[in-house]
C-alpha cells in the first residue's frame, strides 16, 4: 500500500515538524493537518483505554478503516503503551 496524505502528515508530525511546516510541505491547510493529527492522537488515547475499534469509530465519527489505519501507524511508531503515553504527555494529555 502506498502512503496516503494522512500517513505523510502523521510521519512528519512524529518527526517534530510543526503544523504550519507540514501544511506548507504537503499543500494542505493547517486546519486539515490539525484534523489528521487530532484524529491520530484521539485514537491513541482511546486505544490506551482499550476501547474497541468499532466504538472508537462511533465516538470519533470516523470509519472503521480509518481507525485501523491510525492503529497501524501507532504500532509502526510506538513499541508499547509507555511510548504512546510519552508522546501524549508531551502534548499535554494527563492520565
Amino acid at each position: 500500500r502506498s502512503m496516503t496524505h494522512k500517513d505523510i502528515v502523521i510521519e512528519l508530525h512524529l518527526q517534530g515538524y510543526t503544523v504550519k511546516q507540514i501544511a506548507r510541505m504537503t499543500y494542505h491547510s493547517p486546519r486539515a493537518v490539525d484534523n489528521y493529527i487530532g484524529t491520530f492522537e484521539s485514537v491513541l488515547i482511546l486505544d490506551l483505554y482499550h476501547i474497541p475499534k468499532r466504538l472508537m469509530a462511533r465516538i470519533l465519527k470516523k470509519g472503521i478503516s480509518l481507525i485501523e489505519e491510525h492503529l497501524h501507524l501507532a504500532r509502526k511508531h510506538f513499541r508499547d503503551e509507555e511510548d504512546r503515553k510519552r508522546l501524549l504527555a508531551w502534548k499535554g494529555v494527563r492520565f
